[in-house]
This record gives structure tokens, C-alpha cells and sequence, in this order.
């Protein structure tokens, strides 16, 4: 039972993983769809906050996907030993 749950909740971080993974990407092509209409509010000062949001947004859903994988690979290890000392 131990063994199963622990093979469960591997595969469950892995799902999870993706699914962040895919999740940035599809927030990334949504905001690039929409910068035609954000880009323009740059220009005005009462409108210009909207586009500081929006690229703030973008260059978070950017660096997810890249702080992702660096968490993983230190996930790996740690996993990596575990199994070893097991």
C-alpha cells in the first residue's frame, strides 16, 4: 500500500509538472494574441498602467516555465538519491 501511494504520488507530481508546463505556454500565446490591444495603451499616461500589468504577466508566465525546470532538476536529485539510498 505504502509502495502504490508512493508511485501514485509520483506520477501525480509529474501530471502536475505538465500541466504547469502547458499552462504557461497557452498564458503566454493568450497574451501575445492580445498585445495588439495592450501594446497602444503604452503610449497614454492614464493607460499605461494596464500595459505594465499585462507585461508584467507575460514575463511571469515567461520565467515559469524556466523556473520549473530548474526546480525540477533539483527534484531529480534529491529523488535520485532517495531511490539510491533505498
Amino acid at each position: 500500500l505504502t509502495g502504490f501511494t508512493a508511485l501514485l504520488d509520483i506520477m501525480l507530481f509529474i501530471l502536475r509538472t505538465i500541466f504547469t508546463y502547458l499552462t504557461a505556454y497557452v498564458m503566454i500565446g493568450f497574451l501575445l494574441v492580445l498585445s495588439p490591444l495592450i501594446i497602444p495603451l503604452a503610449l497614454f499616461f492614464w493607460t499605461e498602467r494596464y500595459f505594465k500589468k499585462w507585461l508584467d504577466i507575460l514575463i511571469s508566465a515567461i520565467l515559469v516555465p524556466v523556473l520549473l525546470f530548474a526546480f525540477l532538476q533539483m527534484f531529480l536529485d534529491i529523488f535520485m538519491v532517495l531511490i539510491d539510498n533505498v
